[in-house]
């Protein structure tokens, strides 16, 4: 049986233990060859993220998650929603 290999963390990561989220992630990661699963996939990741409060940058298995809050601001003649933008990324990245 082989080793799994852990890429090299940073004594400042901060780690979650987050079962439902860590599949929801591996999932959309698994689903990136389909683009509509993964739209569909990411989505719910994000919406997960959002709902957990989780703003980052945090850890959860081999993914790097943060959320960043953008704010409002009008465009020349029109007004744009603010937000959070939110960033997903494998530790391999």
């Amino acid at each position: 049986m082989g080793t799994a290999v852990q890429v090299q963390t940073h004594m400042d990561d901060n780690w979650i233990e987050d079962v439902e989220l860590l599949d929801r992630l591996e999932a959309r990661e698994e689903a990136k060859a389909g683009r509509a699963a993964f739209l569909k996939l990411d989505k719910e990741a994000k919406a997960l993220i959002l709902a957990r409060g989780i703003s980052g940058p945090v850890r959860c298995g081999r993914f790097i998650i943060g959320a960043k809050e953008i704010p409002a601001k009008t465009v020349e003649s029109f007004e744009t929603s603010g937000g959070v933008r939110v960033s997903i990324k494998t530790s391999e990245e």
